[in-house]
């Protein structure tokens, strides 16, 4: 039984930071666009929005990995997946017709699957709030490692964000260079290559 809630642990903690990561990779804008469509919060909070849930969702997913802390980040898993859950339903209910926002610029139109994944997905998490966790046990002892977990987690987020905005600079700096050579063959203020 162990080894079930341990694999629970590891599998909602490995699709919550898939999922941050994919949104990361895709940009904040996209994802805060795919927010904003679900017409739930108003649209100028969005952009606020989108960076909060990919970093809940990536120190989450962080510390359910790591073991260190459950109870308290299989409490948030769950809570998450029960949100998303509860948003899809409510916008399936109204008859909209887009993208989920799950995985970065791999999601789907929303459908009913995806609200029974998400409570599938909350029920293993919850399941997971009973697996051991790495450091001892006892409430002062959790709450103490719940702390680190999310301490770490953060930590590994916001250099994993740092790693991607780097790339991305460089590779928009790469473009303008690019656009401007050519801008400059054009003009004949330099030789082609």
């Amino acid at each position: 039984m162990t080894y079930l809630l341990i694999a629970a642990r590891i599998l909602t903690g490995g699709v919550l930071l898939l999922a941050s990561f994919t949104k990361m990779v895709a940009g904040r804008r996209k994802f805060a666009t795919e927010i904003a469509a679900y017409e739930t919060i108003p649209e100028r909070l969005a952009p606020l929005a989108a960076p909060l849930i990919v970093f809940i969702e990536g120190t989450t997913g962080i510390a359910l990995l790591s073991g260190v802390g459950v109870p308290i980040p299989s409490i948030v898993a769950t809570l998450m997946f029960i949100l998303f859950s509860a948003v899809v339903a409510f916008a399936l209910h109204r008859g909209l017709t887009i993208s989920c926002g799950c995985f970065g610029a791999h999601g789907k139109e929303i459908n009913w699957f995806m609200v029974v994944r998400n409570i599938a997905l909350a029920l293993l998490a919850l399941s997971s709030s009973w697996a051991p966790n790495s450091l001892g046990s006892g409430p002062k002892s959790i709450a103490v490692q719940g702390i680190r977990a999310y301490g770490i987690a953060f930590g590994i987020a916001v250099a994993a964000t740092l790693i991607i905005l780097l790339g991305r600079s460089i590779t928009e700096l790469f473009s303008i260079h690019k656009a401007t050579r050519q801008a400059h063959q054009a003009a004949g203020l330099i030789r082609p290559r």
